[in-house]
């Protein structure tokens, strides 16, 4: 028997153990894939691609297995069609989110600008009643001081 031959009967013993239940090398839970009957029988990393067409019978029975539990398995280009409307989706709601976060900072920015020039007007006004109060203060200490007489 070849290496070839040997790995395929590998494979095949794997199969029909993981469609059983009956698994040695991966646990029970993990299903039914190309990568779970690769590593059933203990082989590397992406060798059971070597041999596509034990790689189509386990897509194959896969496929029988999910149609006898009721389950639709869909295309390939109908998952990628499915993932590219989602990420558009999600593009669109990053976008939307964008805008409106843009638009609610110019508003603050717009704000906190009016707010500012209204600060610095109140400040200036709060400035020059502050020198009005001074000059008063000492025209009223002058005009104290000017009222006192001289005691005879």
């Amino acid at each position: 028997m070849s290496k070839r031959e040997d790995t395929l009967i590998r494979l095949e013993m794997a199969l029909d153990r993981i469609v059983k239940g009956e698994v040695k090398n991966i646990p029970n839970t993990k299903k039914l894939s190309v990568r779970a009957v690769e590593l059933e029988a203990k082989l590397g990393d992406g060798s059971i691609y070597y041999y596509p067409e034990f790689v189509d019978k386990v897509k194959q029975v896969k496929k029988e297995i999910a149609e006898s539990q009721g389950v639709v398995i869909k295309p390939r280009a109908d998952q990628l069609q499915d993932k590219l409307s989602k990420e558009k989706r999600s593009k669109e709601n990053l976008k939307d989110k964008y805008t409106k976060a843009s638009e609610k900072l110019a508003s603050f920015t717009s704000h906190n600008f009016h707010m500012d020039d209204h600060w610095v007007k109140e400040n200036e006004k709060v400035k020059r009643l502050e020198r009005e109060n001074q000059k008063l203060k000492e025209e009223n200490h002058m005009l104290r001081r000017d009222n006192i007489s001289a005691i005879k």
